[in-house]
């Protein structure tokens, strides 16, 4: 069994890809906001800033209807949990609980660079609040 850790070390911001008419019909300052696969799952799929690249390549082929959301980290608390993806070899970030307004740093569209057909893109938007681009 693989132990589970509550935080990378210094990691401040946890990726999210949502759809576009989930996020805007969720509720972030009362019951917060899940995906469709939280009732089953359990939690919500994250990325660090290093993965969210490579996520949105392996999951969101064809989609343009994307939103990325940047969690911080530290808002998470507990609920928040790295989690092995044996597929890729890699640890996840899993959030075990709906995300609330306090949780989110910013949200931009998520798109996939020059016509649509490029891949996928860090908005430029999340530079305005300080975030560095993934490496």
């Amino acid at each position: 069994m693989v132990a589970l850790v509550r935080k990378a070390a210094g990691v401040t911001t946890i990726f999210h890809i949502a759809e576009r008419s989930e996020w805007d019909s969720a509720d972030l300052d009362g019951i917060g906001y899940a995906p469709d696969g939280f009732a089953e799952e359990g939690f919500i799929h994250g990325s660090l800033p290093r993965q969210v690249l490579a996520s949105a390549e392996r999951h969101f082929t064809g989609r343009h209807d994307l939103l990325l959301v940047a969690l911080d980290a530290d808002s998470l608390g507990a609920d928040l949990r790295f989690e092995p993806a044996p597929a890729v070899g890699e640890d996840f970030p899993h959030l075990y609980r709906r995300i609330t307004a306090d949780d989110v740093r910013a949200v931009a569209p998520f798109t996939r660079s020059g016509d649509g057909s490029g891949p996928y893109a860090l908005p430029v938007q999340l530079g305005d609040i300080g975030l560095e681009p993934p490496t």
